[in-house]
């Protein structure tokens, strides 16, 4: 089988002589007039809300939440319609604050602000990148960006996808760690762990019972007065379902629409897999493609093979001496981490639980020694990609096209 998967910004070609099991690629695809009218729509029928026009009234100040350049969110489509109806609603434009949801990462540049947004957003508007160390006010046991904790309604955006820590991304994660303080984040994400191991509710599309996902719903709703525009993108990154109303309201019907539309049913776990993230944003580093690691191994059975595919073109995004900590025991990194907690420490525990349980090929951009301080083995071309599949003892694998849009699931999997 010929097969063309997205790497960084074009795709990689390799022949397949083996039996392929696709994972993902349903019928979910919009088309760009379409996603217009499908945010158009959801506005328009908003849920346990009022209309956005309703919310607000002349003299207002509203800011706008909306993720950062790691990810596909559509804010281009629908940033220019909330802007539209605010205005219309008599808010000056003087009076709106885009505000990017950086979390921890490093802060946008201009050129990625005019992608995240798009050209259509007037020059009276103000955007600012959010910064979790100043800037701040306590809202009672959360801390929260100023421009967003002093306005009159706080409008939260961004898309729903399958989170390895939260469950779902979206709703109220937007708040946190999207626009709190150092502290508040990383006193979120350390609930991860449950003693020296990863916490079993902590997971991709778990809810119940989350910590994570708790702690970010219990921070996050110490900000009154907000309303919700969540949407979930196609495998072309573009709006293929939106919900607006309250951050609940929207944020569950985007996650079921995930939930029913993405997660694939698998007879069982085979013992290969081969996996793109999807292409830029989703492989812009190491550390964004924890999703293509965690998704893509729940396909893989443990002691088998997961081959990788992500460009990474801005590198690890960890610290250089932490590329060391992949050759510690599981149980010793898990100290480590804990001892002296952020954010790129963690994702090398993920990622380790992961290595040391699987024999992981790396076709990137990263250095290749490097990849193999960090217990993987690293792949420099098509022609060695099809090389390795054809020596690997088995007659079929499963193929992840869209490792961070989909979720495999086999019998008894929660």
């Amino acid at each position: 089988m010929d097969l063309s998967l997205p790497y960084g910004s074009e795709h990689v070609s390799v022949r397949v002589r083996k039996h392929c099991h696709i994972l993902g690629r349903t019928s979910r695809a919009s088309s760009h007039n379409a996603q217009d009218q499908i945010v158009r729509d959801a506005m328009e029928h908003p849920l346990q809300a009022p209309r956005l026009a309703d919310a607000v009234r002349a003299g207002d100040r509203v800011a706008i939440v909306v993720s950062d350049y790691t990810r596909p969110t559509g804010a281009d489509v629908y940033a220019p319609m909330i802007l539209s109806q605010l205005m219309e609603a008599g808010v000056a434009a003087e009076n709106i604050v885009i505000v990017i949801a950086l979390g921890l990462h490093r802060p946008a540049s201009d050129q990625e602000i005019a992608s995240i947004l798009g050209p259509q957003i007037p020059e009276q508007v103000r955007v600012e990148n959010h910064n979790p160390d100043q800037g701040l006010v306590d809202l009672g046991g959360v801390q929260m960006n100023r421009a967003v904790a002093e306005a009159s309604l706080v409008v939260l955006t961004g898309a729903v996808t399958f989170h390895p820590m939260a469950g779902y991304s979206g709703g109220y994660k937007s708040l946190v760690p999207g626009v709190a303080s150092r502290q508040d984040i990383l006193h979120n994400h350390l609930l991860y762990f449950q003693g020296d191991h990863a916490n079993p509710r902590v997971g991709p599309a778990i809810v119940e019972r989350n910590p994570v996902l708790e702690d970010i719903r219990r921070r996050g709703q110490a900000l009154g007065r907000t309303v919700c525009l969540n949407v979930v993108m196609d495998e072309q990154h573009r709006v293929a379902f939106a919900a607006y109303g309250s951050v609940d309201s929207a944020w569950y019907a985007c996650a079921s629409f995930l939930r029913h539309s993405s997660i694939i049913d698998i007879p069982k776990r085979l013992p290969v897999v081969f996996a793109s993230a999807g292409g830029f944003p989703c492989d812009f580093s190491f550390y964004q493609s924890m999703k293509t690691l965690t998704n893509s191994a729940l396909a893989c059975e443990p002691g088998g093979t997961l081959i990788v595919l992500s460009e990474c073109r801005n590198g690890w995004e960890l610290r250089d001496e932490l590329i060391g900590m992949f050759s510690l025991p599981l149980k010793e990194i898990a100290r480590q981490v804990k001892s002296d907690f952020r954010m790129d420490a963690l994702a090398v525990y993920m990622a380790a639980r992961v290595i040391k349980s699987r024999c992981v090929f790396l076709f990137s951009s990263l250095p290749a020694d490097q990849v193999r301080r960090a217990g993987m083995e690293p792949v420099n071309s098509p022609t060695e990609l099809e090389r390795i599949i054809d020596m690997l003892p088995t007659c079929e694998i499963a193929v992840f096209p869209e490792a961070t849009s989909f979720l495999p699931a086999w019998p008894g999997f929660s």
